[in-house]
């Protein structure tokens, strides 16, 4: 392969394609943070608010909202990963585009798909046959009417008529589960007694999404840290409409509902552009816990380029020193240093200058760009009259 034809990649002794990160699909780049600050803290101290709240057995309440490209899935990403490794699970969804008819179902079905469906029965079956043990060997009679006989136990732990009669019916043969399937899909299921769907009931609906919260903790011993991303994607939902989505978060935000932490993050400038996420959900999270993700600061800069550049470095080439002094010859007298290779400190200065306060995603592709303009010249180093010429071409478009 000839120098021309080789990749960015091959040309910078990069790690990845280039700088820019994909957390949602890249399990390592999910893993590292550059160095920024999250309200006025870094990232170490906003974790440390978490564990405070772990070890106080206050279940994770948390809103992020910022502007499109500011960092906000990565950041919930990488919270989440935190939370994992504190004995929780994580379930990452987004909200998809939803049209003006959509239900509150619409997000339950993500939920749904993100765990695992056949996860989710699985969990009813052992909670079920485990209550069903229990009713047994305080009644002997049970077997008359297993339902009926036991019905203050299963509504203790079920809550909902609808899921009671569903679990009664399906859940303890495995040929009937695909009627459990088309339940949480939203489906009706005929029945001689009436049985709400999840699609039209929107109290039911947030009832057994709590419950299956609860049962899933109760059945792993793990909490859940359920992540709605994208949230910006209910905008199109009517007015009428609002108030069962808000019902469903205000029953997810609920102190009672102490088995799942809740992250939830929309795009906006401001959190009151969403309506659906109002004050009664608010005041649920608690203000403390509404977190604006702010653009990269000047002072901030310098670091979050060093992190960066580093991560993205492969093992072979990883101080940077052999490519330095590889490569001094073609710095027109720049200052090279290791730590961030292959900019110069000055090209770097003219990107801070071009960009200023920047969204993170903004700041990668114009580090790739300079990138790509010093690859275009021969050069494996990038220097300011790169930077120059991406400025001058962000000015022409």
């Amino acid at each position: 392969m000839s120098e021309t034809e080789s990749t960015l990649q091959q040309w910078f002794n990069l790690k990845y394609q280039n700088y820019t990160l994909t957390p949602k699909y890249n399990e390592e780049h999910r893993k590292f943070f550059a160095r920024r600050n999250i309200k006025d803290n870094n990232i170490d101290n906003h974790l440390k608010i978490f564990d405070r709240d772990l070890t106080a057995g206050i279940t994770p309440k948390r809103l992020y909202y910022g502007n499109a490209g500011s960092g906000k899935s990565h950041i919930m990403l990488y919270v989440g990963d935190h939370l994992k490794s504190k004995n929780y699970e994580v379930c990452y969804m987004e909200c998809p585009p939803l049209k003006t008819t959509d239900m509150p179902i619409m997000l339950f079905k993500e939920f749904v798909k993100g765990y695992g469906r056949q996860k989710i029965v699985d969990v009813f079956q052992k909670s079920y046959l485990g209550l069903m043990s229990k009713a047994q060997a305080s009644d002997p009679e049970l077997w008359q009417n297993p339902k009926l006989r036991a019905f203050e136990l299963l509504k203790n732990e079920y809550d909902d008529n609808s899921l009671i009669e569903i679990l009664a019916t399906y859940v303890q043969e495995a040929t009937n589960h695909p009627q459990i399937h088309r339940w949480l899909d939203g489906e009706k299921i005929k029945s001689e007694i009436p049985i709400d769907d999840l699609t039209s009931n929107t109290t039911t609906l947030a009832k057994v999404w709590v419950v299956i919260l609860k049962l899933i903790y109760k059945i792993t011993g793990k909490k859940l840290v359920l992540i709605f991303d994208e949230l910006d994607n209910m905008n199109q939902i009517p007015e009428k409409s609002w108030i069962q989505f808000t019902h469903i978060f205000q029953q997810l935000t609920e102190d009672s509902q102490a088995y799942a932490a809740i992250v939830l993050c929309f795009t906006g400038e401001s959190r009151t552009d969403n309506e659906i996420i109002n004050e009664h959900v608010i005041r649920r999270i608690l203000e403390s816990n509404i977190i604006q993700i702010d653009e990269i600061k000047p002072q901030e800069f310098s670091g979050f380029c060093e992190d960066l550049i580093r991560f993205n470095r492969d093992e072979v080439h990883k101080s940077g020193e052999e490519s330095c002094t590889k490569y001094q010859s073609e710095t027109s007298g720049e200052e090279l240093l290791p730590k961030y290779y292959p900019f110069t400190t000055k090209s770097l200065e003219n990107i801070k200058a071009i960009k200023g306060k920047s969204k993170p995603g903004d700041i990668i592709n114009t580090l790739n760009q300079a990138c790509a303009e010093a690859k275009a010249n021969g050069r494996h180093v990038v220097r300011s009259d790169d930077a120059a010429a991406v400025a001058q071409a962000k000015k022409i478009l």
